[in-house]
């Protein structure tokens, strides 16, 4: 017997009441208007974000690094994933992945009655498009860029298509899949066994140890010519941490502070620090340079 299947869809996080104590609207694609002269950041999230509390996380995240959207200037949509109801993981089905390419996506590049925009336009419009994405949400980024590159491709030329894409800024953190469009920054750590690509680093970057108390910024043959730059350590979370490293919850900041997380103590200059607070400060600074550019 077919699972039954429960519908994925987004959001965004508006201002808490008594009557809305989480502070999370549900959005309709009917209703969906985006205004391609702002910033508009949209947040994917992992396999894992199957309900709409997933997506209201993901939304408190990026307000947690750069402040609310509303007082600083931007919308921010957050999705979660349809799935089937016993299961706890997800994925857009066809349907959804359309819907949300239509209403979010197409805008920046289409006018309102289906015709390509000027060349100069969709520069402009897609330097006010913006994605953070966790793991899955990559691989989902990569399908639509690929939509958009096809018919950039389509009308104004493959080289050209690449070109106009870098306008998109895209982070991500333990991304599944390498980025294949626009201008990235990745977090990837070295510990972590559920993304790819820290695997592929840990084998063949030089200087690399998986479990070194310290590492650095990585260059190497497979990732020299991407447009943008990653950010390896072996560990996110902190030093000796058991905590699985590709958890995304433990940068998580308020008032600029970490809320959660694992301090370390530095006995030999004699002071506590947190890698966590200076991660989420490099992803803060990231997402701020996405929406000040």
């Amino acid at each position: 017997m077919e699972e039954e299947w429960a519908n994925g869809g987004f959001g965004k996080r508006v201002e808490k009441t008594k009557e809305n104590e989480v502070g999370w609207e549900e959005g309709s694609f009917d209703d969906v208007k985006i205004d391609t002269n702002k910033k508009t950041v949209l947040f994917f999230n992992g396999n894992g974000g199957i309900e709409p509390k997933d997506a209201n996380y993901g939304a408190k995240f990026i307000e947690g690094m750069v402040g609310k959207a509303e007082e600083n200037g931007y919308d921010l949509y957050s999705f979660y994933y349809g799935h089937e109801k016993e299961k706890n993981t997800g994925s857009f089905s066809p349907e959804e992945r359309q819907n949300i390419y239509d209403s979010f996506f197409k805008p920046f590049i289409y006018d309102e009655d289906g015709n390509i925009l000027p060349e100069e336009q969709v520069e402009n419009n897609l330097q006010n498009l913006r994605i953070y994405a966790y793991c899955k949400g990559m691989s989902e980024t990569n399908i639509f860029l690929a939509e958009i590159d096809e018919s950039l491709t389509k009308n104004f030329g493959e080289e050209k298509s690449k070109k106009l894409l870098e306008n998109v800024f895209v982070v991500s953190f333990a991304p599944w899949e390498e980025p294949i469009y626009g201008t990235n920054v990745e977090f990837k750590a070295l510990k972590d066994y559920k993304t790819k690509e820290p695997w592929y680093v840990s084998k063949h970057a030089n200087d690399f140890d998986r479990h070194a108390t310290y590492t650095g910024v990585a260059q190497i043959e497979f990732n020299k010519n991407k447009n943008g730059f990653e950010i390896f350590s072996n560990n996110f979370i902190s030093v000796g941490s058991n905590v699985d490293p590709h958890d995304m919850s433990y940068f998580l900041k308020e008032s600029g502070v970490i809320a959660r997380g694992i301090m370390a103590k530095d006995n030999e200059n004699n002071r506590v620090y947190s890698r966590q607070q200076a991660i989420s400060d490099m992803i803060g600074i990231s997402l701020a340079y996405g929406l000040t550019t």
